[in-house]
C-alpha cells in the first residue's frame, strides 16, 4: 500500500509518563491510519509533562503546531485524533 503524504492524521496520545505514544490504542490508530494509505505523524508529548496545569498543555499545543509546521511536502488534507 501506498502511502500518501497530502494525507496526514495526526494521532495525539493521553497522558502517559511511562509509554508515551508507545501504547496499544495509539499504535492500533497509526495501524488503521495507515492501511488506508494516510501519512501518520504521532508526537511525543514526554518532556511536557514535567510542567504543571496550563503550561504543559500549552507545550502540547505548541509541540502539534510545529509538527504541522515541519510536513513537507504540506499535506492537502489533516486530521487530528486525541483521547484523554
Amino acid at each position: 500500500l501506498r502511502i500518501d503524504p497530502s494525507q496526514v492524521v495526526l494521532i495525539n496520545h493521553g497522558y502517559s509518563p511511562d509509554v508515551g505514544p508507545n501504547y496499544p490504542l495509539i499504535r492500533t490508530l497509526e495501524f488503521v491510519a495507515q492501511s488506508h494509505g494516510w501519512k501518520v505523524v504521532v508526537p511525543n508529548f514526554q518532556p511536557s509533562y514535567h510542567f504543571k496545569s496550563r503550561r504543559d498543555r500549552s507545550e502540547r499545543v505548541k509541540l502539534i503546531y510545529e509538527e504541522l509546521l515541519c510536513l513537507n511536502p504540506k499535506p492537502k488534507n489533516i486530521v487530528i485524533v486525541g483521547h484523554s
